[in-house]
């Protein structure tokens, strides 16, 4: 039986679904699997469109999503290679 395939778009919704619409900086480090400081870098030079409230930085998860697709437009995702990297993020205990 073939694989269902997915957009890109639609299969990084499905890894970040238990993350708020708006993330923290943490958060946002957590997802990527970089340094708060390699984050903090990515925002400051625009490589993520971000808000600053007050000192707070705040990634909406749709400039997240925006930014991990320009690294691979053009990729063909699988629901299996969805379901391995959700299994990776949020382990079962």
């Amino acid at each position: 039986m073939p694989e269902k395939t997915l957009h890109p778009c639609d299969a990084y919704r499905i890894m970040l679904r238990d993350y708020p619409d708006v993330l923290n900086i943490e958060q946002m480090c957590e997802i990527l699997g970089i340094s708060t400081k390699t984050g903090y870098a990515l925002l400051k030079n625009g490589k993520v469109q971000h808000l600053r409230i007050g000192r707070f930085y705040r990634i909406p998860k749709a400039h997240l999503l925006t930014y991990l697709i320009a690294f691979a437009p053009d990729i063909l995702v699988t629901q299996n290679d969805v379901i391995e990297v959700v299994f990776f993020l949020h382990p079962t205990t």
